[in-house]
């Protein structure tokens, strides 16, 4: 294996923000305080969900938002109160043009507690990304042209702070919901690139699967094969769905398979994305249900 395949990017789309048909679902917090206290909790709640353990979506959310309320001026609660609200929009927006109440609201309240976050963490330079992909979002989410123009602005700004980092987020929900032949997805294709030329100055944590992504090579991998596609090079996509499948090999990972049916299939993948016809274009990784999950579940 050469080149970047050696190496994993940040498979940050968690917000590309996309997830698995029940969503809310868990056991509530009781009134008392969990051992360790309500932040402790609902953070092991939090990685519990993400990872795939166990699904504890609504005690990560009452512990979170009661550590807040604790402690208001504690950043981290807000930090993980957003994200866990965003992995429920990834879980719940299984119709991109048609995002139910629930992903409305969800995507709203992480938004918002992000927001806070922002302003009482700002030594992590990763929450302002994670902010402005929820912010782009949630213009879509609400058909909001002036809210999807504010989320560019942010995640743009964003990548002023850690472009490492940040980049993928603008990679993780742009391309989704744009045309192969937009601006937007040469952009997006331009911070693919930028990123691979930064990869000395990134981790094991952050660019592979040592974090609390076990498989953000293979899915960050998978999630640029289909960028590319759509973008209509076939060349770079069948590099990355093989540089995906090469670390699955590796791995054992469960998905294998879909990268597999994506290399067999990429003429016909493109074909779609250039005809006349946008009701039978592919849904890139993540999106329709499965999002955050691909890279995070064990």
């Amino acid at each position: 294996m050469r080149g970047p395949a050696r190496r994993i990017l940040p498979a940050i789309l968690s917000m590309a923000l996309v997830a698995a048909a029940v969503a809310g679902c868990g056991d509530s917090s009781s009134s008392a305080p969990p051992p360790g206290g309500f932040a402790a909790a609902g953070e092991q709640a939090f990685y519990d969900t993400l990872n795939g353990v166990s699904i504890r979506d609504q005690q990560a959310i009452d512990w979170l938002g009661e550590a807040t309320r604790e402690a208001p001026q504690v950043g981290r609660p807000w930090f993980l109160l957003g994200m866990m609200h965003l992995w429920r929009v990834a879980q719940d927006w299984t119709d991109p043009a048609h995002p139910s109440r629930f992903v409305q609201q969800q995507v709203t309240l992480g938004r918002e507690a992000l927001e806070r976050a922002v302003v009482l963490v700002p030594e992590d330079t990763r929450i302002p990304g994670f902010h402005a992909a929820a912010r782009y979002n949630e213009g879509l989410i609400l058909g909001d042209p002036a809210i999807v123009e504010d989320g560019l602005r942010v995640l743009r700004e964003s990548m002023k702070l850690n472009f490492l980092f940040n980049s993928f987020d603008f990679v993780g929900v742009v391309p989704p919901t744009v045309a192969g032949d937009d601006p937007l997805m040469a952009e997006s294709l331009r911070y693919i690139e930028d990123g691979l030329r930064m990869l000395d100055a990134c981790t094991p944590q952050i660019c592979g699967n040592e974090g609390r992504a076990p498989h953000n090579g293979e899915g960050t991998f998978l999630l640029f094969g289909d960028t590319y596609a759509k973008a209509g090079d076939r060349a770079k996509a069948l590099e990355y769905y093989g540089f995906s499948d090469a670390v699955s090999s590796l791995t054992g990972w469960s998905m294998r398979p879909v990268v597999q049916e994506r290399i067999a299939t990429v003429d016909e993948r493109i074909a779609a994305y250039r005809d006349d016809d946008p009701s039978n274009d592919p849904m890139i990784i993540g999106q329709g249900g499965g999002g955050c999950n691909y890279c995070h579940f064990r």
